[in-house]
């Protein structure tokens, strides 16, 4: 379900660009180089997007539905410790859409681990039904141990309004600066970003046919 209840900082927001707009209109005695008629109209037209697009970018932060359920009968030792997780890699998508992220954390148990999702402000959830899902603090992620692998990895896919993603995302040992993703035939070299990676495809792509290793 939607959240209706009006955001203060929305309603800020927009009393601002109201009154910049206004000021931007309000004659002004200047015996030379003002402002024409037309300069005046484009000036209104101007501040008029301005707040559509900001009004309509807050909206969407704000259509949040309930909290994303995570998948059932995994362990308890893989979610998140006390500390938390921190958004530290983005991808594009690409067709276009919205932003993807990847998180880092130490589980309860101490293990490296990693989460991905879809990415609005600093938080990762699922878009579904035009609404945003985020993640529970609980919800649990990926996690290995680099002390015996320098790449870990996992491949996973989301269904999307313009069809299915398959993130392929994972942790690198310090020192590893780039990845090559081996899929289908072809290779992509992408950079690690804070000991970690993250691309995005289109399509449904099996794990079995995913290689990751050190770029």
């Amino acid at each position: 379900m939607t959240d209706n209840r009006r955001s203060p900082a929305l309603d800020e927001l927009r009393a601002q660009l109201h009154e910049a707009a206004r000021r931007q209109l309000e004659p002004t005695p200047q015996p030379r180089g003002h402002w024409s008629p037309r300069r005046q109209l484009a000036v209104a037209v101007a501040a008029a997007l301005l707040l559509a697009g900001a009004i309509a970018g807050a909206a969407q932060l704000i259509s949040t539905g309930k909290d994303a359920k995570d998948v059932p009968g995994k362990p308890r030792r893989y979610q998140p410790g006390p500390g938390g997780s921190t958004v530290v890699a983005t991808a594009p998508d690409p067709a276009g859409g919205g932003a993807w992220g990847l998180a880092r954390y130490r589980s309860t148990s101490g293990e490296a681990c990693v989460i991905v999702g879809q990415l609005r402000g600093t938080r990762l959830g699922l878009v579904s039904g035009g609404l945003f899902h985020r993640y529970q603090s609980t919800t649990s992620g990926v996690c290995g141990d680099l002390d015996r692998f320098p790449v870990i990895g996992d491949v996973r896919r989301f269904s999307t309004a313009d069809g299915a993603r398959s993130l392929v995302y994972g942790l690198a040992r310090p020192g590893v600066t780039a990845v090559r993703v081996s899929q289908h035939g072809h290779t992509t070299v992408a950079q690690t970003q804070h000991g970690s990676y993250l691309l995005v495809f289109r399509g449904s792509l099996a794990a079995s046919g995913v290689r990751v290793v050190p770029g």
